[in-house]
């Protein structure tokens, strides 16, 4: 009888020991995951604190001081969470322009508790994202891979969006006049714009052509803009030995335009911070001044001919 009820003792305070919170085991709350990730366009506003066109590493190459500046950036985000990024870069040697290029890459995001992980689909790069300020993205992120070019702090928000001048509606019929490139500083198309001696090598030359141009101007306040142009290449223009191209290059831009008699300003929803200007005349006749890409150093007089309506 004295067993038994030891017994029951024991196992009455076990119930009770199992029941009390000071001596259940503690269990670390679970770490709270960082909002959705808003689908859409989001578009790089500054990189490194600084607003665009930003500084963002620089090298030695052959004694020569190289730098790489950001003109402009952009983040897709589907439902999934998949992303595709484009960065626009602009690389300079002792200040003077070498070269623009765009990279493209795309891949998968991973939550965790404070952040996203973006990486792309070959596993060679991974970015940080950080969306728990409302209207923006934070994102430490690799934007040259150059060996300890280190990572760049870069603020991302959504696309600006083109507004509509007062009075259209969603239901009003939206026309267009759309316009042809037909010359370049009074040179007729294709038209060298840029030539450049002793580039790649001394003695040989280099020289970029504009070849076409199109622009479309429509009622409800939008613009969409096409700009292809060439590079070619000769061992001595000197000698006259001919000129061989090497490639070419197609730039599209959109965005909103406005228009103060016959001034006309296009601002684009494309690229950040970048404007073109000029005029449209009475007799049809489209001056923009622009170069091959957005930001040249060099700023072109192109006139366009009306071919619709």
């Amino acid at each position: 009888m004295f067993r038994s009820t030891r017994l029951t003792a024991s196992l009455l305070l076990a119930v009770l020991a199992a029941c009390d919170p000071a001596s259940a085991p503690l269990t670390p709350p679970l770490e709270p995951l960082p909002p959705p990730l808003t689908p859409g366009v989001w578009h790089l506003v500054q990189a490194d604190g600084q607003p665009l066109p930003a500084y963002v590493a620089h090298r030695l190459v052959g004694g020569q001081l190289e730098q790489v500046y950001v003109d402009s950036a952009r983040i897709e985000l589907d439902q999934q969470g998949r992303w595709t990024q484009s960065i626009f870069r602009r690389v300079l040697r002792d200040g003077q322009l070498q070269y623009r290029e765009v990279w493209f890459d795309q891949g998968v995001s991973t939550p965790s508790a404070e952040t996203y992980t973006f990486t792309s689909n070959g596993g060679s790069r991974v970015a940080t994202v950080n969306n728990r300020t409302a209207g923006r993205l934070d994102v430490i992120e690799p934007m040259v891979v150059w060996p300890g070019s280190g990572l760049v702090a870069s603020r991302y928000e959504p696309r600006r969006s083109v507004t509509v001048p007062p009075g259209d509606s969603s239901g009003t019929v939206v026309t267009m006049t759309a316009f042809r490139a037909v010359s370049a500083n009074g040179a007729a198309l294709p038209a060298v714009v840029l030539e450049i001696d002793d580039e790649p090598a001394e003695g040989n030359g280099t020289r970029f052509l504009l070849d076409s141009a199109w622009v479309s101007l429509s009622s409800d306040g939008t613009y969409r803009r096409t700009v292809a142009y060439s590079e070619w290449q000769s061992p001595n223009p000197a000698l006259g030995l001919g000129w061989t191209k090497f490639g070419s290059t197609r730039r599209l831009d959109w965005g909103s335009f406005t228009r103060n008699d016959k001034n006309i300003t296009l601002t684009s929803a494309y690229f950040q911070n970048f404007v073109v200007t000029g005029e449209l005349r009475a007799d049809g006749k489209l001056l923009l001044q622009h170069g091959l890409e957005p930001r040249d150093e060099m700023s072109l007089t192109v006139s366009y001919d009306r071919i619709i309506p």
